[in-house]
């Protein structure tokens, strides 16, 4: 739950009302009222505009083999770009006020990647409220608050932290889409059965026949899909890591752990 909220005035009495439940003098929340009238009338969009355009015009000449990092940054650029021309203007300035708040820790360039940029609702998949969440005990259970029991705790046979968060997303937004269900159902049965059939596999390619070359085939797969798995499992939280680095919260041993690690 957030427990720092920007707010923009003037707010909607309704809004007003919302705020004052869930960021009371009883809670830890830390509430900051700013001003959005300098951003109306097309100014908040002008405002993140010339933002991508610092960007751009600040971004250092990569020479040789690391000029696809300058073309990813430039893509992002242009993602974000159009990112901010189909928001709407309530949106636009929300955001803006967010930049504002952001300048005063040197972190506004956060908001220059494309890829921040998505619908609050989407059509592939949905977004579980919490109350949804708890009375089906997707996380926890309602005994008493802990992860025993839960449909996560059930299902979840990952072998790393990063599989880990995945399914937790891929639990608390299931898709919607049937196409995206089927890609994904087909793609994790073959994997499981590749797994499951291993032994048998063995079994059957000692026998002679037309079979031969594709239980031959499977089990590589299996043995190959297994060698994945171990090194996977040994493999450390990069995902966490890297966001730590980008975020400048990682120490020196961290920075250099996780350097080493990626080259």
């Amino acid at each position: 739950a957030p427990v720092e909220v920007i707010l923009g005035t003037p707010l909607s009495f309704s809004t007003e009302k919302l705020m004052r439940a869930y960021a009371g003098p009883a809670s830890n929340v830390r509430v900051e009222c700013t001003s959005r009238n300098c951003f109306s009338e097309g100014g908040a969009l002008a405002e993140l505009m010339s933002l991508f355009e610092k960007s751009e015009v600040n971004s250092p000449t990569i020479e040789n083999d690391k000029q696809m990092m300058e073309i990813n940054e430039e893509d992002n650029n242009l993602r974000g770009m159009e990112g901010v021309m189909a928001m709407p203007e309530l949106v636009a300035q929300a955001m803006a006020l967010s930049v504002h708040y952001l300048k005063g820790f040197g972190m506004e360039r956060l908001i220059c990647f494309g890829s921040s940029f998505r619908p609050f609702t989407a059509n592939t998949e949905m977004s579980l409220s919490a109350n949804a969440l708890q009375q089906l005990e997707v996380l926890k259970n309602n005994s008493d608050g802990s992860i025993e029991g839960s449909l996560f705790q059930t299902m979840n046979n990952t072998c790393t932290a990063f599989g880990s968060r995945l399914f937790r997303h891929w639990l608390t937004h299931p898709l919607c889409d049937r196409n995206l269900i089927c890609a994904r159902h087909d793609a994790i049965s073959e994997i499981s059965e590749s797994m499951g059939s291993r032994q048998d596999s063995v079994s059957i390619r000692q026998d002679e026949g037309d079979g031969c070359c594709a239980a031959s085939a499977r089990s590589d797969l299996s043995t190959i899909l297994s060698s994945v798995l171990t090194m996977l499992g040994r493999s450390l939280d990069s995902q966490r890591g890297i966001t730590r680095i980008f975020h400048c919260k990682a120490t020196a041993k961290e920075s250099l752990l996780g350097s080493s690690r990626l080259s």
